[in-house]
């Protein structure tokens, strides 16, 4: 993979949209659009992480993401505007984006703002499950993770699913569980992301490789079993650079989306 050419190819997805965002048009059919900026964002994020071990443009990119969801949904409700598909909880992955870089505020205003129950039409069951027991446990609140994560069980119906196991043993404080359960998830998504590569999902926009390199949702798991005392066993795992972990003190990201408004009167 190149990566700077990769990277390139992201900013010009993202210069492109923004475009389109500055000039205004009503957020009702804009969803798609808004999910490929989102992980335009969250590619460019990964290449200044793999490139050039920058991790300042590494968190301003994973909070962009963040950004572009927030006014996404935050215009579609200001305009009384309904888009169901792309206001589904699990629809976007900019929730992993904003608890990797520590901005539990940020995530909480994204959980806030999309559809507050399942949405049949934009998400699967157990996916909305997924994504509430990680905005539960990320701010501390184990037993209603706990209860999200019994709701996911019920939704999966016996499926196989590699998130299980991890989710069940963080929840109850299941260390020597743990460990093994997170491997083996890192080891599905790592599979999954070669398969979607070979089968061309994933090389329709050179950014896209990037998430065949590195999770951010693996990391935001190393980050919630941190925060549970839980000591990893092992210095790096795949697709989690361990550099990512512990991000120093540093501004954060300026609101493109909040300029736009003020400077195009969105």
């Amino acid at each position: 993979m190149d990566v700077a050419k990769a990277s390139a190819a992201a900013l010009a997805e993202i210069e492109d949209h923004i475009l389109v965002v500055a000039a205004g048009h009503q957020m009702v059919g804009q969803g798609e659009m808004f999910q490929e900026l989102c992980m335009a964002f969250h590619g460019r994020a990964i290449f200044f992480l793999l490139g050039e071990l920058d991790l300042s443009h590494y968190r301003w990119n994973l909070e962009r993401s963040a950004h572009a969801r927030k006014f996404y949904l935050r215009k579609l409700r200001e305009q009384n505007a309904h888009d169901t598909v792309f206001t589904a909880l699990s629809r976007a992955e900019s929730v992993f984006c904003a608890i990797a870089i520590d901005n539990l505020e940020l995530a909480q205003e994204l959980k806030n703002l999309s559809a507050q129950s399942w949405m049949p039409d934009g998400e699967y069951e157990d996916d909305y499950w997924y994504y509430s027991l990680v905005h539960t446990v990320a701010a501390g609140d184990l037993t209603t993770g706990l209860q999200h994560f019994e709701n996911m069980t019920t939704a999966l119906d016996g499926l196989d699913d590699t998130r299980l196991p991890m989710c069940g043993s963080l929840l109850d404080n299941r260390e020597e569980d743990f460990w093994p359960a997170f491997s083996e998830f890192v080891d599905e998504r790592h599979e999954r992301a070669a398969i979607e590569h070979d089968d061309g999902r994933l090389v329709g926009e050179p950014w896209l490789a990037a998430f065949q390199h590195v999770s951010v949702e693996a990391i935001v798991w190393l980050k919630l079993a941190a925060a549970q005392g839980f000591q990893a066993p092992e210095a790096e795992y795949r697709m989690c650079p361990s550099v990512a972990l512990s991000l120093p003190e540093g501004q954060r990201s300026p609101d493109v989306f909040h300029e736009l408004e003020a400077r195009f009167g969105l």
